[in-house]
């Protein structure tokens, strides 16, 4: 109860603070294809999910983002890449409405096709020798 001027005023509202997430720091090495990539962290505290987003290196397009619940493996795995293409991930820890700078990483993902391809042009004219 709060008074105002006096006359007693009953609220239903609650006062909510949240705590700033600490930036994401252990982050593994990206772990690419020629077509996906697997991002692994370690747990930040005084979170309640993470941001994930990924896009094409200098695009400022924002490919695809996703949301990882705190009680989850702290993980994602995007699919669907562009074989020899810069990509550029960032990882942000949420808590509430708050959300850490974000913490960025740059790969290529794989010419496993190509050099596959090239690799068995290779074999093929050895056998042929």
């Amino acid at each position: 109860m709060v008074k105002v001027y006096g006359i007693p005023m009953y609220t239903s509202f609650q006062c909510v603070s949240f705590l700033e997430p600490k930036q994401v720091r252990s982050v593994d090495p990206p772990s690419t294809t020629s077509e996906s990539v697997r991002i692994s962290w370690e747990r930040s505290d005084n979170v309640s999910s993470y941001r994930v987003t990924l896009e094409k290196h200098q695009t400022n397009r924002q490919a695809e983002s996703r949301y990882i619940d705190a009680e989850d493996p702290t993980e994602v795995i995007f699919d669907g890449l562009d074989g020899g293409t810069q990509y550029r991930a960032a990882i942000y820890s949420v808590n509430g409405p708050k959300e850490s700078n974000p913490h960025i990483l740059e790969f290529c993902t794989s010419m496993y096709l190509v050099y596959f391809v090239f690799c068995h042009t290779v074999c093929e004219v050895k056998t042929r020798i």
